[in-house]
């Protein structure tokens, strides 16, 4: 069978070397950054018209497919994922798979449409919020079978794909292996949980990759794959640490290279799956004296993310964190309120009361933004105001309207952490 061909994902000993394992922190707050720094993707142009009768008939099975169709395929795709519909998605690949077998490209073009209609994220607070409480109104769910037979033709594309690495083909693979981890991590995270089937085939899917990343690592990956292949591991949860040890080395050896998605992404993986390396320890001197525009081009989404995972990694750095708080106060309009609340906890952790907390708590009690944060931000928000409103009016009387008008009446949604 393919499954056992692939192999499972298996325990591994944790190598000696510059990586080591840190404390475990809970759950509600290692998960709440939970999507990449990165820019959405526009929606695609409207879907072709079905195919003729005659021409499905002529067609036949062939490996990728001929131009028309994968084009078409790719088409729809992007258009189903525009309108959040993965019942679409999932029918399009599905229609169009039955002519040709698809390739890595088609399938991950795919799984990123699926990722487009994936709600639960955190930047994503301006949404109905979906998916709450017991009955689950709101969440979308999805079709085990086809789900089923999606990592299927995964799992055959990726076979194939091998090929391509002896033929001098390991950017183009490169790219496809992050684009595709970004987005089977967003699978894997759905909500409400996708079918014990189809959850139990993933990690398997995920060895996959690893093994075909890593000897890739050093070489062929550039700057922005390597974040976004570190986050989908990181995200998913899986991933031996002599694989993230390997990101790490390949990270140093493009510092100079590293922009701001890529340092925050690169971060929060590290501080995701509990790990330090020692591309860390070159983070605060690359962003502030290395690079020109210093944190100047980081946005809301960068600042927060990379925050977050020097709080969770304990990395107290004065002058960063200075930085970053100078440039968030300057940027505080542009920020979301999960993006906003979790900068407040990344200061908090490191117990650094950050100079716009004030200007912050305004922005957050305006427009009804605090009504709409989820248990997870409000719990978070909470705890960063208990550990900072020591001798601050402010911050106390913040604090008793949060939890009086916020946390009670939702108190039932909250979980047990």
């Amino acid at each position: 069978m393919m499954a056992s061909s692939l192999g499972s994902l298996c325990l591994r000993a944790w190598p000696s070397g510059r990586c080591r394992c840190l404390r475990t922190r809970p759950a509600c707050l290692a998960t709440y950054t939970s999507s990449p720094s990165s820019s959405a993707a526009r929606p695609g142009p409207p879907p072709p018209p079905p195919l003729p009768a005659s021409q499905e008939q002529q067609l036949s099975w062939q490996a990728g497919g001929p131009l028309y169709l994968t084009s078409a395929l790719h088409r729809e795709l992007g258009a189903a994922g525009a309108r959040g519909s993965p019942e679409a998605v999932l029918n399009a690949f599905d229609r169009y798979s039955k002519h040709f077998t698809p390739d890595m490209a088609d399938v991950d073009a795919c799984l990123n449409a699926l990722a487009k209609c994936n709600r639960d994220t955190w930047q994503q607070s301006g949404l109905p919020k979906v998916g709450r409480g017991a009955s689950g109104q709101g969440s979308i769910c999805m079709e085990s079978g086809a789900l089923f037979s999606l990592l299927k033709h995964l799992e055959v594309a990726l076979i194939r794909a091998k090929e391509t690495v002896k033929e001098g083909g390991g950017q183009d693979l490169s790219r496809q292996l992050a684009s595709t981890a970004w987005a089977l991590a967003s699978l894997a995270r759905w909500q409400p949980p996708l079918p014990p089937l189809v959850l139990s085939r993933i990690p398997g899917v995920f060895a996959c990759i690893e093994e075909m990343a890593q000897p890739l690592l050093g070489d062929w990956f550039e700057p922005h794959n390597l974040s976004l292949v570190a986050w989908g591991f990181a995200r998913a949860g899986t991933g031996a640490p002599n694989f993230f040890r390997g990101v790490g080395n390949a990270a140093l050896l493009r510092l100079e290279s590293l922009g701001p998605k890529e340092f925050a992404n690169l971060t929060w993986a590290f501080a995701t799956v509990k790990l330090e390396h020692e591309f860390l320890d070159h983070i605060s001197v690359s962003i502030l004296r290395t690079r020109k525009q210093g944190l100047k081009d980081f946005e809301e989404h960068d600042l927060s993310t990379l925050t977050w995972g020097l709080a969770t990694l304990r990395f107290r750095e004065e002058a960063l964190m200075k930085a970053i708080d100078q440039e968030t106060s300057i940027k505080l309009d542009s920020f979301t309120t999960p993006g906003l609340v979790c900068t407040i906890w990344g200061f908090a952790s490191l117990r650094i009361k950050p100079s716009y907390l004030h200007r912050a708590l305004g922005y957050l009690q305006s427009a009804g933004r605090v009504a709409r944060l989820e248990p997870r931000g409000c719990s978070m928000l909470l705890w960063s105001l208990a550990t900072l409103r020591k001798g601050d009016e402010p911050c106390e009387l913040f604090y008793l309207n949060l939890a009086e008008r916020c946390i009670l009446p939702e108190a039932r949604d909250f979980q047990a952490q």
